[in-house]
């Protein structure tokens, strides 16, 4: 279903169409109605990733955001795959460059993610796929022993911040124009989308 929106979005991140049995953040915890703190930032040296030229930039945000859950239970930074998040997919699963989130999210949780040492493997969809599959019982043993508890939708500017502070780094996506280059800039009329980009958010 969600691949008839690629038309309009070639780049890595390809937006989810919205599903009514997504969990929200008022399903997963109770919503504080304190005021919002004019500055924050996520506790730990949170990793900075660089995705290269491959539109695998929903792995590496799903990837720095599953790290810090990681930090927030033992303080510890696991070096999550990229490369196992990019190629691990459902044969119902979109199966070209880029990714849907809760495609990702939804593999995560089930089948888990190596840590980079186990496959640190990068490079197109095709080749992580391939590379899964030259020993694909090996890499799901290990990946098994770090699964994703749970994951949610957020829908406003207020949620990402409440989920910040209370869950830590939020994964979002955002649709770029032609005027996204090595500087983002506010879009003009004139500008066209040129695909999507997705970031792991700290504060």
């Amino acid at each position: 279903m969600e691949d008839k929106k690629l038309k309009h979005f070639v780049g890595g991140f390809l937006p989810s169409e919205e599903d009514p049995r997504d969990y929200t953040l008022e399903k997963v915890s109770v919503m504080s109605a304190a005021p919002l703190p004019e500055e924050y930032r996520t506790e730990g040296n949170v990793p900075v990733l660089n995705q290269g030229v491959n539109s695998d930039c929903v792995a590496h945000a799903i990837a720095v955001a599953s790290a810090y859950g990681q930090y927030k239970i033992n303080e510890n930074f696991n070096d999550f795959s990229r490369g196992y998040i990019y190629g691990n997919r459902r044969a119902t699963d979109y199966q070209g460059e880029g990714m849907y989130v809760r495609q990702a999210l939804k593999n995560f949780n089930h089948d888990g993610d190596c840590l980079n040492v186990d496959f640190p493997y990068r490079g197109s969809y095709k080749k992580m796929k391939a590379k899964i599959a030259e020993k694909p019982e090996e890499y799901k043993e290990k990946a098994s022993k770090s699964k994703l508890i749970n994951y949610f939708r957020l829908y406003s500017e207020e949620e990402v911040k409440r989920a910040l502070i209370s869950h830590g780094a939020v994964v979002v996506g955002i649709t770029i124009y032609s005027s996204f280059g090595t500087h983002a800039k506010v879009p003009t009329k004139e500008d066209k989308k040129s695909g999507g980009h997705a970031m792991c958010c700290v504060g």
